[in-house]
């Protein structure tokens, strides 16, 4: 007899794709890998068990959003949106304003916990009312100071009137005279306020005439004097009256103009009472409501808003200022470049490392290795293959599907330069439908969370295990049997994940200590080659003699020295039942039948269901 030794399965479950394939990675790998996960040494461990909770009043989750408060969000595909106590997994739901919500996110403003929820044509932002447990509108859009598109420089001049001593020729004495004195010139005009009245207040001093006179420099004989006292000040706009002035990102006028003694037109009082003090602006504004803004994201400091063209920034710590300027704190504004010459249309934002954009052109990315601000905010091209809006990170690496399901990944290989390279997660397997993106830890490792719209009852975990390399395994359990949707865990959910089944129920499951009760492992056939035939066509049929398979099982002695606890219940291949040929920590299971070797062969373990870790570390095939 013959032997084929395999102890190494990095690279995970591959189908039937590499068949008869002579490489490292068919040596390395099975066709299917059902409830098992890979140790970092390649063995395969039992997954742990995954307890059922059904949240009841819950059903047709579409999309999940977490937050670090006590609840998460919740929209459902029959139009209802509400959120979820962690603790006790009670649910709130109420009809959504809009329909068709098709992006969700959330952001942290004025100590609350907003959710701003989209269509592409119109978005609404809630908030969780603690004190009624129910949703209310969020005012966040009301508070913004509104970014200015079109900004130009504002000449304004501060004048004061005072007193000289001017002497008399004609009396032979000095008489006190008025005199207008410039005190300062400003092109960005700070500290500017209105009272309760509508008067204008600068710098804390109230203004008594605003002036729309062009040129740099006023003087006394344009005035008629005897409408001054001493110590007035007027301000006076070099560039004539404004039609577009915005104090503090609030559109203002002048109201109650009026012409002075000398034919010059003046005003005191601004539209709107009570601004608080701010920056004077002339520009077009850009309003950002309900109608254009698609997505909201918090990154490095700053609020972002994006709109189907723009990408507006916040202040830096000041999440409500959006009125750019000139310093790299200050908010600022762009408009990305266009993908293969073809300007995108902003769909959803992802924050982590960079400001990754999704787009109906490709993936854009700001900010990777560097802080954005007005002086420095260049775009970065990830990918031109055309995603669809589910889309998830891990570790720098973006993950998104196409329209076809195929799903991607792309990551940066650039130290000093960014350079974004993409390429397809599953290379492996024949057919692959991707949707239902996302992230889950289980010991540790981050796994990419997904469902296949081929399989029904089945989740697929992928793991990174080199640069563009990723290893496959599944879950499978009875109770998530035809799931249509797969939601992120979350640390304050147990490290669980939500599915809702294609009869619109959701269930909670936990990754709890204990381990499942089946997982199956389906064996590759091992390559053959005879010397006079080679690889593909050889010259008989080889048959299986016998089976050892070598496994970490735990277990517990009592004082006698016999097992009390221990892992594997039993192990089959092919339905039938392996006999343990040793008995201690590394157990030893030999199957003794005969079979044809053309297909590979399938191994269950069944395991106790308690705390004891299961591993297959090698598996030996002896035939003829």
């Amino acid at each position: 007899m013959k032997s084929v030794l395999q102890t190494n399965f990095i690279n995970g479950e591959v189908g039937d794709r590499l068949n008869g394939s002579l490489t490292e990675i068919y040596s390395r790998a099975v066709k299917e890998c059902e409830n098992f996960i890979l140790s970092d040494i390649g063995s395969l461990r039992v997954l742990n068990r995954l307890d059922k909770t059904t949240i009841t009043n819950l059903t047709d989750l579409n999309f999940f959003s977490d937050t670090r408060d006590t609840f998460c969000y919740l929209v459902t595909s029959n139009n209802k949106i509400g959120f979820m106590n962690k603790a006790d997994k009670s649910i709130y739901l109420e009809t959504a304003p809009i329909s068709n919500i098709n992006r969700v996110n959330t952001f942290y403003f004025n100590g609350k916990q907003n959710f701003i929820v989209s269509n592409g044509t119109t978005c609404k932002i809630k908030e969780v009312d603690k004190v009624n447990n129910n949703l209310k509108d969020s005012d966040f859009l009301s508070q913004i100071k509104y970014p200015v598109q079109i900004r130009t420089p504002l000449k304004v001049s501060f004048y004061r009137w005072g007193l000289v001593s001017e002497y008399n020729y004609v009396t032979n004495a000095y008489e006190d005279k008025k005199q207008l004195f410039k005190i300062a010139e400003f092109t960005d005009l700070n500290n500017v306020g209105t009272k309760s009245n509508g008067k204008i207040d600068i710098k804390g001093i109230i203004v008594k005439r605003c002036y729309f006179i062009s040129g740099a420099n006023l003087d006394r004989a344009l005035f008629t004097q005897s409408e001054f006292s001493n110590n007035d000040c007027i301000v006076n706009f070099e560039q004539g009256l404004p039609s577009e002035l915005y104090i503090n990102g609030k559109n203002v006028t002048f109201t109650n103009i009026q012409t002075d003694g000398s034919g010059n037109s003046w005003a005191d009082t601004l539209s709107t009472a009570n601004i608080t003090y701010g920056k004077a602006t002339l520009g077009i504004r850009v309003l950002l409501d309900e109608t254009n803004v698609r997505d909201i994201v918090e990154y490095q400091n700053r609020l972002v808003i994006l709109t189907d063209d723009y990408i507006y920034f916040s202040e830096k710590l000041d999440y409500t200022n959006f009125l750019n300027g000139v310093e790299s704190s200050n908010a600022f504004w762009i408009r990305p470049t266009p993908i293969k010459n073809t300007q995108p249309l902003l769909k959803r934002m992802i924050a982590s490392k960079g400001l990754f954009i999704n787009t109906d052109m490709g993936i854009l990315v700001l900010g990777f290795n560097s802080n954005l601000s007005v002086l420095d905010n260049y775009i970065d091209i990830v990918t031109d293959i055309k995603p669809m809006l589910d889309m998830t990170i891990s570790n720098d690496i973006v993950y998104f599907t196409d329209k076809k399901g195929v799903l991607y990944a792309s990551w940066n290989t650039g130290s000093d330069i960014v350079n974004f390279v993409t390429t397809s997660v599953d290379k492996y397997d024949i057919d692959r439908k991707i949707y239902s993106l996302d992230t889950i830890v289980i010991e540790g490792i981050e796994y990419i969370m997904c469902r296949d719209a081929n399989i029904n009852d089945k989740i697929y975990l992928y793991r990174l295990i080199g640069e563009g390399m990723y290893s496959r395994v599944s879950i499978k359990t009875a109770d998530m049997k035809y799931t249509s949707k797969v939601f992120k865990h979350d640390e304050g959910l147990e490290n669980g994940f939500l599915i809702t089944d294609n009869t619109g129920k959701t269930d909670f499951y936990n990754l709890g200590d204990n381990f499942t009760q089946t997982s199956t492992v389906k064996i590759l056939p091992p390559l053959f080659q005879t010397k006079d035939f080679g690889l593909y066509k050889i010259n008989r049929v080889f048959s299986v003699k016998e089976v050892v398979v070598k496994v970490l099982n735990q277990k517990n002695y009592d004082i006698d020295g016999k097992i009390s606890t221990q892992g594997i219940k039993s192990m089959t291949i092919n339905g039938e039942k392996l006999d343990r040929i040793t008995d201690d920590e590394y157990d030893v299971f030999m199957y003794r039948s005969s079979f044809n070797f053309g297909k590979g062969f399938e191994i269950e373990i069944e395991h106790y269901q308690n705390t004891k870790k299961v591993e297959i570390l090698g598996i030996e095939v002896f035939y003829d």
